[in-house]
């Protein structure tokens, strides 16, 4: 979970990110809060659109 995440963060750092679309069935509880506690950090905002997931260690990334 958390590879993917910091992957394609980096692979996408001369972008400017403000928000992430979360999509998880829930997953390793320590990576989840390493993301959260990124996402916090650079105060990017959350979104689980309709068609999307978001259950479990999930939530901590989405309450980040």
């Amino acid at each position: 979970m958390s590879k993917n995440f910091f992957k394609n963060i980096k692979e996408n750092i001369n972008q400017p990110i403000k928000e992430i679309k979360i999509n998880s069935n829930g997953g390793v509880l320590s990576s989840a809060l390493k993301i959260g506690k990124y996402v916090h950090d650079h105060k990017f905002k959350t979104g689980v659109d309709d068609e999307m997931r978001c259950y479990s260690a999930c939530g901590f990334v989405y309450f980040a």
